[in-house]
């Protein structure tokens, strides 16, 4: 608890919320300060590279009510390696230092009558680092929240992990699933493959550059197969990486 007390929190009465707008472009969304720009807020929004990036409208309606006290969790969204990479790092601070309080996520606008739980991948880093389903909210409209507790988050996409952030992780979150891993792959090769995504990550590039890790005898690693805590295994036995564009998650998570 103590090296979380070295950043910057903040707890606010009747918080403003804004639901995201296209989260992974502008990140429009988030806890709305009244001024976004002062010195202490600035580390409380949400950051890459150390420095703001999200963009909130103080105009819009905020007359939904959320009863209650909750840690700011971000947004909750589709993608697994920046929420990985850019979403968790505050939460692990805000639960040592607020320990059984529930997280209140935010989430884009639907046009369905029940927010749709998120993916099982999703499921699977909250548990990683101790938080269940019955743990936190969605809210995907404009909304007051009654208390929020925001606290900077403790690594950044682009910046990697602040100071005391990596003290902090070793004290209150030893991986014990991975105690007992055998480095298998130690020392090996590893080629990162985006060719599983659906967004064309199947270039003829990549695939060229593929050809060319075979032959350098690589083992191939394609995130959408491989759990959690494989994944986390294989980062954490020192193996060689090699990738044309490596996803968010394979940089400065954990």
């Amino acid at each position: 608890m103590e090296t979380a007390s070295k950043f910057r929190a903040k707890r606010i009465q009747n918080a403003r919320v804004q639901a995201f707008r296209h989260p992974l472009l502008s990140f429009n969304g988030g806890v709305v300060f009244d001024d976004p720009n002062d010195k202490e807020n600035i580390f409380l929004r949400h950051t890459r590279y150390w420095k703001p990036v999200d963009r909130t409208d103080y105009t819009l309606d905020f007359s939904n009510f959320v009863a209650g006290s909750y840690i700011y969790g971000g947004p909750i969204y589709n993608h697994f390696g920046h929420f990985m990479s850019e979403m968790i790092h505050r939460i692990t601070l805000a639960r040592i230092l607020n320990p059984g309080q529930k997280i209140v996520f935010v989430a884009p606008p639907t046009t369905l009558s029940k927010i749709p739980d998120p993916p099982k991948y999703i499921e699977a880093i909250l548990n990683f680092i101790g938080v269940n389903r019955s743990d936190y909210i969605v809210v995907n409209v404009d909304s007051t929240i009654e208390e929020l507790f925001v606290i900077e988050s403790g690594s950044d996409l682009g910046g990697g992990p602040k100071p005391y952030y990596a003290d902090f992780l070793r004290d209150n979150y030893r991986i014990k699933d991975l105690d007992g891993f055998k480095y298998k792959y130690g020392g090996k090769k590893m080629f990162v493959s985006r060719s599983r995504l659906n967004h064309g990550g199947a270039s003829s590039a990549k695939r060229t550059l593929r050809s060319g890790s075979d032959r350098l005898g690589s083992k191939h690693f394609s995130q959408k197969i491989y759990h959690l805590t494989s994944k986390l295994q294989l980062i954490r036995c020192r193996t060689r990486w090699c990738s044309r564009r490596a996803p968010p998650a394979m940089g400065r998570s954990f």
